[in-house]
């Protein structure tokens, strides 16, 4: 049963494009919602450090992200005339942790289960996760 442990270091960008739309409010003034569209681009930069055996493996990491872009628009049609509602930020600094474990049994070695988990601080901040169990036949 050997052990491999490596280190990733990566960076990353994305566009990202929102697109706008208009939403009909249904009140007794026939109000609009209209949202315009808009783009951002993010970019991180990060380090994972990956370890496995023959029937565990798992991973942990830490990212820095920056969201850089124009605000989002949006403005409100209220008796036929148009009013600015305050603009949403698009922008901000996010620090990202991650860490993964798998588990491949060694008598089952079609069956794999993986859990995968990430914490935000900053501007965006939270958990998010995910959990997957694979048979390869």
């Amino acid at each position: 049963m050997s052990e491999t442990i490596n280190t990733d270091l990566y960076a990353r960008h994305g566009l990202n494009y929102f697109g706008g739309d208009s939403v009909a409010l249904h009140n007794r003034t026939n109000d609009t919602l209209v949202v315009h569209a808009s783009t951002t681009s993010t970019a991180r930069i990060g380090a994972l450090i990956h370890f496995a055996n023959s029937v565990w493996s798992g991973a942990v990491g830490a990212a820095y992200e920056r969201t850089f872009g124009p605000q989002g628009r949006a403005s409100l049609i209220a008796f036929g005339r148009p009013y600015d509602v305050d603009p949403m930020r698009l922008t901000g600094h996010t620090g990202i942790f991650t860490a993964k474990i798998g588990y491949r049994p060694e008598r089952a070695k079609d069956w794999s289960f993986n859990l995968h988990l990430d914490g935000f601080v900053g501007d965006r901040h939270g958990v998010a996760g995910t959990f997957t169990t694979t048979y390869t036949f």
